[in-house]
């Protein structure tokens, strides 16, 4: 993979016709090695993205500011300047306020890419009140197996060090009671994320995450009762090798 291969998924994730984002929304990551990752600029569209419009950071320094309480006095304008001391060149385009949140799920989840989008089924979701609870509903099987057996919650925070502080507090309330990391998160009137060891994988995440979102509002606005799995059902499917087998082909680069 080169820093092409990141503006390349940029443009895919940006097709009008998945309906992922739009103008500057969203922001996608590829990391090459444990110490830097590559993440789309401030500001910048996806839709035409090329190399330049991404820049190379520090990872491990947006960890720490993520794991860590040394940041947290600082103000935004201080916050903005240690974001960008983070580049490899100076002289490169600004990283996206998001990088932090890129960073930390890199880490914590083993992830070599990152897809955040604000897509409209699941924004049509994130914006009701009781969105925390479906979160939490699996209803068919390649659901579970590609976006897991249940999806984070993050209530709504601003975007940037405050983002990824939160999602990392969701990660870790849902790995003691999953026994996982996430591989899908729901962030409160914001947005969808997802990630993978590929960007086949994180793609295909983001795109059964939003068949599920469109899914599931066409099912509420009917007013029909639904019927969801049952925990051991998504356990089962979880854990079945079937899937698993026939879905990683999938994932290859």
């Amino acid at each position: 993979m080169t820093p092409e291969s990141v503006a390349r998924l940029a443009r895919e994730v940006a097709d009008p016709a998945l309906d992922l984002v739009i103008l500057a929304e969203g922001n996608v990551s590829l990391s090459f090695s444990d110490l830097t990752l590559w993440i789309k600029g401030s500001g910048r569209a996806m839709a035409h993205a090329a190399a330049s419009d991404f820049c190379e950071v520090r990872a491990r320094v947006l960890v720490d500011a993520v794991e860590g309480t040394s940041w947290d006095g600082l103000d935004d304008v201080a916050i903005r300047e240690h974001l960008d001391a983070t580049r490899l060149d100076p002289d490169a385009i600004r990283p996206s306020t998001e990088t932090f949140m890129h960073a930390w799920l890199m880490k914590h989840s083993g992830w070599k890419c990152v897809v955040h989008t604000h897509p409209t089924p699941v924004l049509s979701l994130l914006i009701r009140e009781d969105a925390a609870l479906w979160a939490t509903r699996r209803f068919f099987p390649d659901e579970i197996v590609l976006t897991g057996p249940a999806t984070a919650w993050v209530p709504y925070v601003a975007p940037g060090l405050p983002l990824a502080k939160a999602i990392r507090e969701a990660a870790l309330r849902f790995g003691a009671a999953i026994g996982e990391p996430p591989k899908t998160y729901w962030l409160q009137n914001h947005g969808l994320i997802t990630g993978g060891k590929t960007p086949s994988e994180a793609l295909s995440a983001t795109l059964m995450a939003v068949k599920s979102a469109r899914m599931l509002r066409d099912a509420l606005a009917s007013g029909a009762e639904l019927r969801w799995l049952t925990d051991a059902e998504v356990a089962h499917i979880a854990g079945w090798p079937d899937e698993h087998f026939r879905q990683s082909a999938l994932w290859e680069p």
